[in-house]
C-alpha cells in the first residue's frame, strides 16, 4: 500500500473521530430533551390513568358490597315485618300526637283513672354536649366536620338528633291505679321517658278524710321522643351494618307488651302500699 494512501485513511479516522465527539454531546441533549417532553409526559398521564382505574376499582368495589348489604337488610326487614313496624312505631318519624293522645287515653280508662288534662309541647334540649359535640348548633340537629375526598376541604355534614315533645297530664284516682297507669304508660309502645311525678291528695272541702287519702291528684310530666329520616351520601358511609338486631327487637316487643297488675291478695309487699293512708 502506498504511504501516502495510509496517511490519508489515518487523518480520514481522526476526523471521524472527532465528529462523533462533537455530535454526542448534541445527541444527548436531544434524547433527553425528547425524553422530558414526550415520553416522560406519556408515562406520568399512564400512571395518573392507573392511579384513577384502581380507586375507581376500590370505589367499585365499596359500593358493590354496600348494595349488597342493602340487599341483606333489606331482605331481613322484608322477612322481619313485625319487628320492623315494632321498631318504626316506638320510635316514630314524626311527633304522632294522635297516637300520644288516644294511647294516654286508653291507658287511663284501662287503670280506672279519670284524666283531667292532657297538654303537648315542643320539649327543650337539656341535654349535655359531649367532647364529640360542636358547641352553638340548633337542637334539631348534630354539626360535624368531615373532609371532602375531591377538594380536601372541610364540609359541614348535618345529622338529624332525636327530638322529643313534651306531654303534661293530670288525672285522678286511687294511688293503686295511678301507680298502674305509670307503670303502662312508661311501656307504651312510642319511646318515652318521665320526667317527673307530683301526686297530691285531692283538695275537697266536703270529703271525708278517708276519701281524701284514697282520691289523689296526679300531675305527670314525660316526654315522646320521635326521629326524622336522615340523608345520608353513600360516599360518606364507611360500612352498612347488614343484621339486624333480633335480641334488642324481641326485648323491646316483650316489654311494651307487658301490663301492670293490681296487687293481689297473696302479694308480699315490703313498707306501705299506699304512702296517703295514715296508719
Amino acid at each position: 500500500m502506498h504511504p501516502s494512501s495510509c496517511f490519508s485513511n489515518k487523518i480520514l479516522d481522526e476526523k471521524q473521530m472527532r465528529l462523533k465527539f462533537l455530535f454526542f454531546p448534541i445527541v444527548l441533549v436531544i434524547s433527553l430533551a425528547i425524553f422530558a417532553g414526550f415520553i416522560w409526559p406519556e408515562i406520568s398521564n399512564v400512571k395518573k390513568v392507573n392511579e384513577e382505574l384502581l380507586a375507581a376499582n376500590t370505589e367499585l368495589k365499596a359500593i358493590g358490597e354496600k348494595r349488597l348489604a342493602i340487599e341483606s337488610i333489606g331482605k331481613k326487614i322484608s322477612d322481619n315485618a313485625d319487628g320492623e313496624s315494632i321498631v318504626s312505631s316506638y320510635l316514630p318519624e314524626n311527633k304522632a300526637e294522635e297516637r300520644i293522645i288516644s294511647g294516654i287515653n286508653y291507658l287511663a280508662s284501662d287503670a280506672n283513672v279519670s284524666l283531667v288534662n292532657i297538654s303537648l309541647s315542643d320539649a327543650k334540649d337539656t341535654s349535655v354536649p359531649t367532647n364529640n359535640s360542636v358547641t352553638g348548633i340548633s337542637s334539631d340537629e348534630l354539626e360535624s366536620f368531615m373532609i371532602d375526598p375531591m377538594t380536601g376541604q372541610q364540609v359541614l355534614n348535618k345529622v338529624n338528633k332525636m327530638q322529643s315533645i313534651s306531654v303534661k297530664i293530670s288525672l285522678v284516682g286511687d294511688y293503686d291505679k295511678i301507680r298502674i297507669f305509670l307503670d303502662n304508660l312508661q311501656r307504651m309502645p312510642v319511646f318515652n321517658t318521665i320526667k317527673s311525678v307530683n301526686i297530691v291528695k285531692q283538695k275537697d272541702e266536703a270529703a271525708t278524710a278517708e276519701t281524701s287519702a284514697t282520691i289523689l291528684l296526679a300531675d305527670i310530666d314525660v316526654n315522646f321522643g320521635y326521629l326524622g329520616l336522615a340523608k345520608v351520601d353513600s360516599q360518606q358511609v364507611e360500612k352498612i351494618n347488614e343484621g339486624l338486631d333480633d335480641e334488642t327487637i324481641s326485648t323491646l316487643k316483650m316489654y311494651v307488651s307487658q301490663k301492670s297488675q293490681t296487687i293481689g291478695d297473696n302479694t308480699v309487699v315490703k313498707g306501705k302500699i299506699n304512702p296517703f293512708v295514715i296508719n
